[in-house]
């Protein structure tokens, strides 16, 4: 971004609680933390002939991202990885490079991204690197093999069982041209500024002077290395913790063994600078399954207090049925639950008359309390329900008629009804029958409703174009965090991975689900920020 200022560009919004994976998406920047001193082997494996071809050395230590000895055996084969002898592969454009050792082959059939490829001098039954350059493009690619014809063999005790050995690296990270460097405009097909970038170093060297250790930060456009940078030590304490007086320098060539807390550093920097320009705010609680009085509900207080509104939310709550993105949560229903105490008289069951039963007098009150209709529900709410969740009366003996009778409800209310209304309703249904009750009442959330408009609209977009399914809008299911945060919201919704397993033992979600819900997020914070660019 040019000279203007970020606050222009970010509207006020707050993801709750899946910020951090769509920030590291949306922020393309590698950062790498927890030092090492080890150095490994590296080994290119590059070409030394000029005519795409090559003899190479297979070399055990040199990590491929893909390997397979061709027939397949069946021993090795699977449907779902190899489908018709397809390997599939990541590469930059001009640059790729792919290793073959036939064995006793004649020839064999290649294709690159559906070109075919000459495979004559491939067939020396020595390893061979092959230049696939002018075959590639930029991401996936796919090679296929077919068609292997055995060698003659003149004695059949040389015969050789024919086989395909191939290998496929990975891509090699080019630096930036210096040609390239230093520019003060938009670089072609990049979308990164130099103004950006000092923005970048501004932020790291900041933080390793206020005390963090040191950092190197990669970014990677393509296959093209367009900034590596070192700040600070790779560490300020010895192996023991002690403070050293001097830290060993990063460096560009530092190595890193990479952990998972290497995405919280990046994406931390960028939040922080967002909070700092109170455009940005992460909210995570521990409470919302309980009472609810100390997390959510005390942010809201102070935002209230302060007179600041956001303007998109999104809760990340569990919402899709059976597909990631099936269905979003524009609203939910209020929950109003009672706490109902029915006073009878204990007695024995043979003097009936000495007594009073308060199963018996609760029981035609019980029968209208569930027949009654609160309400229709309308567009977007299903009508009101009540519901009895426990109903616990007695000594346990069957001779003795209890002295009273507790019963616990809730209400799931829609829009349609209010908590004062459906309290009203519910005493006079109670008085009406003579019950002698006492009732406690707790509200644990009114409803909200986002009605249809910009947030679900980009919510939807980035479901279409990620998960490729058109979404449902729904105010079905529990309660969240959003009926708090809503008062102070213009648009919320929930969207989250699968409520399958919801509360349930060994509670889970679809690793595969976890990527596509962060390339959501990032859809809907893209679409929202590229609408404030003037």
């Amino acid at each position: 971004m040019p000279d203007m200022k970020l606050s222009r560009f970010f509207p006020r919004f707050f993801l709750w609680p899946f910020v951090i994976s769509a920030f590291v998406s949306y922020f393309p920047l590698s950062l790498l933390g927890c030092a090492s001193t080890s150095t490994g082997k590296i080994n290119t494996l590059l070409p030394t002939g000029t005519d795409g071809m090559s003899e190479a050395v297979f070399s055990a230590d040199t990590q491929m991202q893909a390997e397979q000895t061709f027939p397949i055996p069946m021993k090795e084969y699977d449907a779902s990885i190899l489908p018709n002898n397809y390997l599939a592969f990541t590469a930059y454009k001009g640059q790729a490079r792919i290793y073959f050792w036939a064995h006793g082959l004649a020839s064999f059939a290649l294709y690159i991204n559906n070109r075919k490829v000459p495979t004559k001098s491939l067939c020396t039954d020595k390893p061979m690197c092959f230049d696939a350059s002018p075959y590639i493009k930029n991401g996936r690619n796919m090679l296929y093999i077919a068609a292997l014809i055995p060698a003659k063999s003149g004695t059949a005790k040389k015969q050789v069982q024919p086989s395909l050995q191939v290998k496929i690296p990975y891509p090699v990270i080019l630096p930036l041209s210096n040609s390239q460097k230093g520019l003060k405009k938009q670089r072609k097909g990049l979308p990164y500024l130099e103004a950006t970038l000092e923005i970048v170093d501004q932020l790291l060297t900041a933080e390793t002077e206020a005390g963090f250790p040191g950092a190197q930060l990669v970014i990677i456009k393509d296959g093209t290395m367009i900034k590596n940078s070192a700040y600070g030590v790779i560490s300020r304490v010895d192996s023991v913790g002690n403070l050293l007086h001097e830290g060993v320098p990063v460096t560009e060539k530092t190595l890193f063994d990479l952990a998972s807390n290497t995405k919280m550093y990046a994406a931390n920097f960028a939040i922080q600078k967002l909070i700092s320009e109170r455009q940005l705010a992460l909210l995570i609680t521990s409470d919302e399954e309980g009472d609810a009085l100390d997390g959510t509900t005390k942010v809201v207080d102070v935002l209230k207090a302060r007179d600041e509104l956001i303007d998109y939310c999104i809760v990340g709550e569990p919402t899709a049925v059976d597909k990631l993105g099936d269905m979003i949560k524009n609203g939910r229903r209020g929950s109003l639950s009672g706490n109902l105490t029915v006073k009878g008289k204990q007695g024995h069951i043979a003097y009936p008359h000495l007594a009073i039963n308060p199963v018996h007098t609760f029981a035609p009150a019980l029968l209208e309390l569930t027949q009654e209709v609160w309400d229709e529900g309308n567009e977007y709410f299903p009508p009101t329900s009540f519901q009895i969740s426990n109903i616990n009366g007695g000594t346990g003996a069957t001779n003795v008629i209890p002295g009273e009778l507790n019963v616990k409800f809730n209400f799931r209310f829609s829009t349609e009804s209010t908590e004062a209304g459906l309290k009203q309703r519910v005493h006079a249904i109670l008085d009406k029958h003579g019950v002698q009750y006492d009732l406690q009442w707790s509200c644990s959330g009114q409803p909200f409703l986002t009605h249809a408009g910009k947030l679900t609209d980009v919510a939807r977009a980035a479901i279409a174009e990620t998960c490729g399914v058109e979404t449902e809008l729904s105010t079905t299911g529990g309660t969240s965090d959003g009926r708090f945060i809503k008062a102070i919201a213009k648009e919320l919704i929930e969207l989250g991975p699968s409520n399958a397993t919801i509360h349930q033992i060994n509670e889970n979600v679809r690793l595969d689900d976890i990527p596509k819900l962060s390339a959501v997020y990032e859809g809907i914070l893209a679409r929202l920020l590229a609408e404030k660019v003037v």
